[in-house]
């Protein structure tokens, strides 16, 4: 969350799912009070914050490591990004941190030193083809 606040108003490449949360926002909190219970307006931002949540894991960076801390750890350690699950915590917490986005890391003992190479020697990151195909649904995003 705190990467999108930034990102709203400052990005200047303004990306098609950024213009979206812009147009969705008009101008207002684009996260009101309860809005997750609004099934309607929860359901118009799920695909958008889903792609937004699987950039900034896979493709957003603080110099060479991962700009989430929690991701560089587990990169570094040879995982996968399997899943991006939608409202998976809807503690206050959860909310304020990611707007209840929650991953799901995969470590296949077969593929960890593969993985953590490729990491480790050009920031390469694996991920699912369910992650790879959120990301190719975003518009100028490189996958």
């Amino acid at each position: 969350m705190l990467w999108l606040s930034k990102a709203l108003p400052e990005d200047s490449s303004a990306s098609v799912d950024i213009r979206k949360l812009r147009e969705i926002a008009k101008g207002a909190d684009l996260f009101p009070q309860g809005w997750f219970e609004d099934r309607h307006y929860a359901e118009s931002l799920k695909p958008i914050l889903l792609r937004l949540c699987a950039r900034y894991l896979v493709q957003v960076r603080r110099g060479k490591e991962a700009a989430d801390p929690v991701a560089e750890f587990h990169f570094g350690n040879g995982c996968s990004v399997d899943r991006v699950n939608w409202l998976a915590d809807l503690s206050p917490r959860g909310m304020a941190r990611s707007a209840g986005i929650m991953v799901n890391y995969d470590y296949v003992a077969s593929r960890i030193e593969e993985r953590h190479h490729k990491y480790v020697s050009s920031q390469t990151v694996s991920i699912s083809a369910e992650v790879r195909q959120m990301l190719s649904e975003s518009a100028g995003v490189e996958v």
